[in-house]
């Protein structure tokens, strides 16, 4: 399914050009929800860093790829909220509901740190939606042994046009990073974690950016 990007039209009535009124601008939040937050003392607490992102992304407009490699900014579709922050919550709160062995916080003392770096993050002309970059696994206070590099990419078709619902699918993409950080931290053998046996669902296949 191609994605169609609507934009202000101009009527020319007997010869002068009128504008159209100016668009809302429609603004979306990628958590919606409450955050899921495991609170068991028993529960290793993971440190989900804030969130890496390219300068394109740094701005309150979502983007689309072009068919080209070419971004076009959404004049009228903007994100609610700060986007790093917003994914560092989701993460957060999808990693919690994906595990009861840990506790993913964004504060924590000494603790075992995911650090992510988010290089693409959109919906593209040609009906996807793509998130891809890579995160860092590091142990508290350099603890040789669990430290992990791990490049991620996914994306899925887009099931119907429109923001709102690249959005959601956008935000599905970051529970498929969730539970890769899961599955990778059940196979990480440190001290700290030893003692806690993660329960990861199965992790989805994994697709290039198109």
């Amino acid at each position: 399914m191609k994605f169609t990007l609507s934009l202000p039209a101009i009527v020319f009535v007997s010869g002068c050009a009128m504008n159209e009124p100016t668009p809302q601008t429609t603004y979306y939040l990628l958590d919606p929800h409450p955050a899921a937050t495991n609170t068991t003392l028993e529960h290793t607490r993971i440190r989900v860093a804030p969130i890496l992102l390219p300068d394109y992304l740094k701005q309150p407009n979502l983007v689309m790829r072009e068919e080209t490699n070419e971004l076009r900014l959404a004049n009228y579709h903007s994100w609610a909220d700060n986007l790093g922050d917003a994914i560092q919550r989701v993460v957060i709160s999808e990693s919690n509901q994906l595990t009861n062995a840990y506790s993913f916080v964004a504060h924590c003392g000494v603790c075992d740190t995911v650090s992510i770096s988010v290089e693409h993050f959109y919906p593209t002309r040609g009906g996807q939606v793509v998130l891809a970059g890579s995160f860092e696994v590091a142990a508290a206070g350099g603890r040789a042994g669990t430290s992990l590099v791990r490049q991620f990419s996914f994306a899925s078709p887009l099931e119907k046009e429109g923001y709102d619902n690249a959005v959601e699918q956008l935000r599905q993409l970051l529970t498929r990073l969730s539970q890769d950080i899961v599955n990778q931290l059940a196979v990480i053998q440190s001290p700290v974690s030893s003692s806690a046996t993660p329960q990861p669902r199965q992790s989805p296949e994994e697709h290039p950016p198109g």
